[in-house]
């Protein structure tokens, strides 16, 4: 079973798998049916890249991503990371080039103006609307706090930094509705990781990588399940 959710603006920063019924099920938020079903029908992704990189002032930042590119080097994948924390336009260029790209950084969700919400990185914050270049990635996961918010704007669209990913090509994003601490977020991402390193689609893979990391139920699969 799995469960794909098309939520009102009220519902769009729920952490859905702490909802006690929904406990282990593979859940993807999407912005609408439509959007679901067109990301959903495109091809699995193939992965021949990923990028694995971090920010600054976090206890496992550096460590979560040489953790998650372990994984997938594991496998033969060619990966994108350094053994420090990375600046703004090394996230910039990795997004247009990489087919999966893993971030961990501190993130903020700019609720007055979404298209400033952001990710810290060594140089400064990386905003939204900086991503205008567009992103290559079709499969995003930000291991940060908060920036899995959206607003919603009249009409139903929704703004912040998942959506903008969603809207310049990421067809998957994973990233937390709610603060979730340090350690618990990198212990989720490898988990994540090496779920999708097995084979699992995004949504069962997080659920599965959330089943064994108590505490990061905040952490939400957006967009189409690839």
């Amino acid at each position: 079973e799995a469960l794909v959710i098309a939520p009102n603006d009220l519902l769009h920063a729920v952490p859905w798998a702490l909802l006690p019924r929904l406990q282990g099920l593979p859940i993807t938020v999407a912005p609408s049916a439509t959007v679901w079903a067109r990301l959903s029908r495109s091809p699995s992704v193939i992965v021949r890249e990923v990028g694995s990189l971090a920010g600054p002032r976090l206890d496992c930042g550096v460590s979560e991503a040489t953790d998650v590119a372990s994984a997938w080097n594991e496998v033969g994948v060619r990966v994108i990371t350094e053994n420090v924390p990375s600046r703004a336009a090394v996230v910039v260029r990795t997004l247009a080039e990489a087919d999966i790209v893993h971030i961990a950084a501190h993130g903020h969700h700019a609720e007055d103006n979404p298209l400033f919400s952001s990710l810290l990185m060594a140089d400064g914050p990386l905003f939204a609307h900086e991503l205008v270049k567009g992103v290559q990635a079709r499969h995003v996961v930000l291991s940060a706090c908060d920036v899995g918010r959206s607003k919603i704007r009249t009409g139903g669209e929704a703004l912040g930094l998942t959506a903008a990913l969603l809207a310049l090509g990421a067809q998957t994003v994973i990233a937390a509705v709610a603060p979730i601490p340090d350690e618990i977020s990198a212990a989720a991402a490898v988990a994540y990781h090496r779920a999708l390193v097995r084979g699992k689609d995004a949504a069962s893979a997080l659920a599965e990588a959330i089943a064994v990391t108590p505490g990061a139920e905040a952490l939400c699969c957006f967009g189409g399940s690839l």
